[in-house]
């Protein structure tokens, strides 16, 4: 199975809501910097605004190129806080379905939102890591014998089962026991 690590721009409101000022003027995404902010703010939000006929809706940056990806697959969430060194993931989006373009017009008790993923509105399959993991290359972004140095200009890379599963492993470890409850969705 393929999962990807995606890259969001970072936001002091955990991703469930817009992110600050500060956090536009600070992102490293061009996009974001001029004023564009994607739904991606909400991929950790269990709300209304995110929730449509049981799926829960969420954004990353050019995932709609991502044909590599298996759907039902883990979307990891890559964001580099700016006062931080190291780029961390930050949290997880598990059982995701990819959609073809960016949902324009997806209609929510928010408005009209933009989204390119889908998965189901259930507790517990969109959590922010609680701390955020450091990212350690070596070990959580292989595809395959291949590693990764992360999403780079491409926003997003593939990795494989053992990576995803050591990076849940390392959450669980790091003290967020949410992560070995989605490990045992995929039998890990």
């Amino acid at each position: 199975m393929k999962h990807l690590v995606g890259s969001v721009s970072w936001n002091s409101n955990g991703w469930a809501a817009r992110p600050t000022d500060e956090d536009l003027k600070r992102s490293g995404h061009g996009n974001v910097r001029a004023g564009y902010v994607g739904n991606e703010c909400l991929n950790l939000a269990m709300e209304a605004a995110t929730i449509t006929k049981g799926w829960k809706y969420g954004a990353v940056e050019k995932f709609e190129q991502k044909s590599r990806f298996t759907n039902g697959g883990l979307v990891f969430l890559w964001s580099r806080n700016p006062g931080a060194d190291a780029a961390e993931i930050v949290g997880v989006l598990a059982q995701v379905e990819r959609l073809g373009a960016y949902s324009r017009g997806h209609e929510t008790s928010a408005g009209t939102l933009e989204f390119n993923l889908r998965l189901p509105a259930v507790e517990g399959l969109a959590i922010r890591f609680a701390p955020s993991l450091a990212v350690d290359p070596e070990r959580h972004l292989h595809d395959g014998d291949q590693q990764k140095k992360g999403p780079g200009q491409a926003c997003g890379c593939y990795i494989d089962d053992a990576s995803a599963r050591r990076i849940l492993e390392d959450a669980a470890a790091g003290g967020d026991d949410r992560a070995l409850a989605i490990a045992r969705l995929y039998g890990w």
